[in-house]
């Protein structure tokens, strides 16, 4: 049977060939993805102590530091709490709400979103009718592994403040040093 397996060499190359145009393609796309999703630290990024002047608000990020938990506020056996502290000034002629909840996210190198949690006893609120030119100082508090790489945290698009704003907070063992 020669015509069996010259159809059957046949069939196995053309196979080969899809596998390999299907891997490649796949290489492609998650490379182009992963690059257009999750860039590198740019050197324009924001970052601790910088303030971003959106269309409606100042957000600065004034510090960052780890927490263990105090109390009854204590993080996953596997988890610290992360707390950000910021300042937001409303620059806009009308009066906006601020939404710890809706307006800001922390997401890690991975593009994952941290778990936010609300902790009695971090300092200040961020929840407010902020009307113009008020300023209002506070804490978020994130829980996060401790090996959480390339964390970043942005304001929402979809927000009540119009603009972009994404500050770059780093690898959580940098604030272990």
């Amino acid at each position: 049977m020669p015509g069996s397996n010259q159809f059957l060499h046949r069939a196995i190359l053309g196979l080969l060939a899809i596998v390999l145009i299907v891997a490649g393609t796949y290489a492609l796309l998650s490379d182009a993805h992963t690059e257009a999703e999750i860039p590198a630290q740019e050197e324009e990024m924001a970052t601790i102590g910088d303030t971003i002047e959106t269309n409606d608000a100042d957000i600065t990020v004034s510090d960052a530091r780890i927490s263990h938990g105090w109390g009854m506020a204590q993080p996953s056996s596997d988890a610290v709490f992360l707390i950000i502290e910021m300042k937001v000034r409303n620059t806009s002629s009308e009066q906006i709400t601020l939404s710890i909840v809706d307006h800001f996210r922390l997401r890690d190198g991975d593009g994952r979103r941290q778990l936010r949690k609300v902790i009695p006893g971090i300092e200040g609120t961020l929840e407010n009718e902020m009307a113009p030119g008020m300023q209002v100082s506070g804490e978020l508090a994130w829980e996060v592994s401790p090996d959480v790489e390339g964390l970043r945290l942005s304001l929402q698009e979809d927000s009540m403040i119009s603009g972009q704003a994404e500050f770059w907070i780093g690898d959580v063992e940098d604030f272990f040093e």
